[in-house]
């Protein structure tokens, strides 16, 4: 409704963080995989829902499915078949949020703390073998966006509301231990493949503490609502698309046709798009401090400070 103005597939009102990045770099945004036009063209490699772990996985740490079997390893299949035998000693590559998914499917399931922990180094082992498998393909520059600050979105906010502590920044305190510590445990690995490969660009981007930024400062950025998402029924789906996980189905949980279809009219002035997802507004503030903001981006100036328009 913000951008494209019409269905792209994409969980926002408009563009997401990659597409900003796209923008900055004036390039055009990343087909989907399935729709490429040639073996080496630009792609994402991005699947709704998709996770680091597997579903036997997933099952063994903390009994929960997901609604995909395009894993990361999956992802990362169709990038060594597509870009197999091409030179990509100049190719940039984007590696996006990894993760989450596998601790949304654990938490909106109630699941203990101690199997949502457990998680983590399944994921970030995951993601360690995604980085080197890239590297060795013959990438010489790389994108890392870090966890969001997954505590402070609206799903979690309404999920354990009145049962968990909140923190000064009044976000769920438990789930945000989650989100920072696999953000530690990112860091430790981007320094170790880094040591292992001298020779490679490797850029952090700090989403927790660019959202926590935001989130203290929104008048900056012009939003008025930091908590509430603007469409309301992305919360019902959320609920609807995870009974399995919580022992329902979705036939008993919530009805299609009764689900809110409808969203606020100025989502430029939200942070949250659908609940767990976030506006075209906030994306692209956040890349926009990414790209110009030492507080926020390491190393900074970085490979991309002289080649993105601000």
């Amino acid at each position: 409704m913000t951008f494209f103005h019409e269905p792209t597939d994409r969980y926002s009102d408009g563009r997401d963080m990659l597409d900003f990045l796209c923008t900055a770099l004036k390039i055009d945004f990343l087909p989907p995989h399935l729709t490429r036009s040639s073996q080496c063209a630009n792609e994402n490699f991005a699947v709704a829902g998709a996770t680091a772990n597997n579903n036997a996985e997933l099952e063994s740490i903390a009994n929960v499915t997901s609604l995909t079997e395009d894993t990361l390893e999956v992802q990362l299949s169709w990038f060594r078949n597509d870009l197999q035998g091409h030179d990509l000693s100049k190719a940039l590559v984007y590696f996006g949020e990894i993760g989450g998914n596998d601790y949304n499917y654990a938490l909106g399931a109630m699941r203990p703390a101690n199997e949502v922990q457990a998680l983590l180094p399944a994921v970030v082992e995951k993601i360690h073998n995604a980085l080197q498998t890239i590297l060795e393909s013959g990438v010489k520059k790389v994108v890392v966006q870090g966890q969001f600050p997954m505590g402070c979105i609206a799903i979690y906010l309404r999920l354990f509301n009145n049962t968990d502590q909140l923190d000064s920044n009044g976000c769920v305190s438990s789930v945000m231990e989650i989100s920072n510590q696999h953000n530690r445990m990112l860091r430790d690995v981007i320094g170790h493949v880094q040591e292992i490969h001298p020779d490679v660009d490797i850029v952090f981007f700090d989403t927790t503490e660019a959202y926590l930024h935001i989130l203290t400062n929104p008048s900056i950025y012009n939003f008025n609502n930091v908590r509430d998402p603007c469409y309301t029924g992305g919360l019902e789906l959320l609920a609807l698309a995870n009974a399995g996980n919580t022992g329902g189905s979705p036939s008993a949980a919530l009805p299609p046709h009764n689900i809110n279809r409808t969203s606020c009219s100025n989502p430029e002035n939200y942070i949250g798009w659908d609940g767990i997802h976030l506006t075209d507004a906030m994306y692209g503030a956040m890349m926009k401090l990414f790209l110009t903001d030492a507080r926020f981006t390491s190393p900074f100036p970085n490979f991309l400070t002289p080649c993105t328009n601000h």
